[in-house]
């Protein structure tokens, strides 16, 4: 099961919030606890295991509190004997939090392709010669390279002529939600934006960050913290459609974010056999 921890919400609305869920009562008015605990009886008894609870703790902007985590998911796990998943980003987790941190990054190239699940999809693109700007685009995120792959599922392209023009429109929709992003940024984000693209920067180290006098802003989603070789802490774009955007200087939806997709694709040999 799971629940959503907004900033700053207390520990006693966390732990209600996974006992209503776990009793399916509607009801606020009506105590959750007696119907909770059945269920995790009953659970037990079948799965030999308590269920797991995941709460996911959304991005909070820099001056907001972090939402009640600990104290929550100590009673949770030790009054209750639930297991707890904490998931969330490193801006979201309060520092307080104990137990086993897992980060996931961006798979390589080759583990991508070697997903079974998006076999069919890997070599659609192949063949067609798109796979190396959908890449750039993408980056290494199963979860992006399916919604592609729902995209076009939806769209029910049968012809070739139709994939090529909806994996287009798709990378070109990509490019303008993160163009769009970069619009609804803090102050502290606008000045580090400006120097990122003057400079058409990648990365910048941490520390440089620092020096500069800029303060990242994760909630903003423009850039995030990243650890390199070496256990160095990199600033870098928030996604690979994200850099792309802020070291080509694109600043509105018209012609320029149109140039830089169609430019990707004929760099990467596009197949316009079928055009």
């Amino acid at each position: 099961m799971r629940i959503s921890a907004e900033s700053g919400v207390s520990q006693s609305s966390i732990v209600n919030a996974v006992l209503y869920e776990l009793s399916g009562i509607e009801c606020t008015s009506t105590n959750p606890e007696g119907s909770a605990r059945r269920v995790m009886f009953f659970h037990s008894l079948l799965f030999k295991r308590p269920p797991i609870v995941v709460i996911r703790v959304p991005e909070r902007w820099h001056d907001d509190r972090y939402a009640c985590l600990a104290p929550a998911v100590a009673e949770l796990t030790e009054e209750y004997g639930l297991r707890v998943i904490v998931d969330g980003t490193p801006n979201a987790i309060p520092p307080n939090l104990d137990g086993m941190v897992m980060v996931v990054e961006p798979m390589s190239r080759e583990q991508l392709e070697s997903i079974r699940e998006l076999g069919g999809l890997m070599a659609l693109l192949q063949r067609h010669r798109l796979d190396d700007a959908v890449w750039q685009v993408l980056g290494g995120s199963p979860l992006c390279y399916e919604a592609l792959k729902m995209d076009l599922f939806l769209s029910k392209a049968a012809s070739d002529d139709d994939v090529v023009t909806e994996v287009k429109h798709h990378i070109r929709s990509t490019l303008a939600r993160a163009l769009s992003q970069t619009h609804f940024r803090s102050p502290h984000t606008e000045q580090a934006l400006q120097f990122f693209r003057e400079k058409k920067l990648p990365k910048m180290t941490n520390a440089a960050f620092v020096e500069m006098g800029f303060t990242l802003v994760p909630s903003d989603r423009v850039f995030r913290e990243v650890m390199i070789k070496n256990d160095d802490v990199y600033i870098v774009p928030y996604s690979p459609a994200m850099s792309l955007v802020i070291t080509h200087g694109i600043r509105d939806d018209g012609p320029g974010l149109s140039t830089l997709s169609d430019q990707l694709f004929h760099a990467a040999g596009e197949d316009t056999s079928t055009l």
